[in-house]
């Protein structure tokens, strides 16, 4: 998974679906988007 998700960073561009900025929901010791991370790849 690591392979793959580092391809598709170097050859595409990845973008937010939605522009405005996201509150972080900290879920034990990791920080996370409160509501679902949606993202463009192009």
């Amino acid at each position: 998974m690591a392979v793959v998700l580092k391809e598709l960073v170097q050859r595409h561009r990845l973008r937010p679906a939605n522009p405005k900025p996201e509150r972080v929901f900290r879920r034990a010791i990791t920080e996370t988007p409160r509501h679902d991370a949606e993202v463009i790849l192009g």
